[in-house]
């Protein structure tokens, strides 16, 4: 039920003020701005933060493998 009254029909959401805001990473820099200086003094400090917040979704999936690996399914990771 909740799905449906999704933007996206997918989580993560932040409501405020009684707007919905969708998409993690959208919500990240919506976050950063609305609670103060959370993205850097300059503009390399901006890089540096916003290059970490996308380097998650290109390991998530390495990250997972490594987590859930079991002796059963006889995957090694190095």
């Amino acid at each position: 039920e909740l799905k449906q009254t999704l933007e996206f029909k997918q989580m993560p959401i932040l409501e405020v003020n009684g707007k919905s805001y969708s998409q993690s990473q959208a919500i990240y820099f919506f976050l950063c701005r609305k609670i103060g200086n959370l993205l850097g003094n300059n503009e390399e400090d901006e890089y540096q933060i916003l290059y970490l917040l996308n380097c998650y979704p290109d390991i998530s999936p390495s990250l997972y493998k490594v987590i859930f690996a079991t002796e059963k399914s006889g995957e090694q990771y190095n």
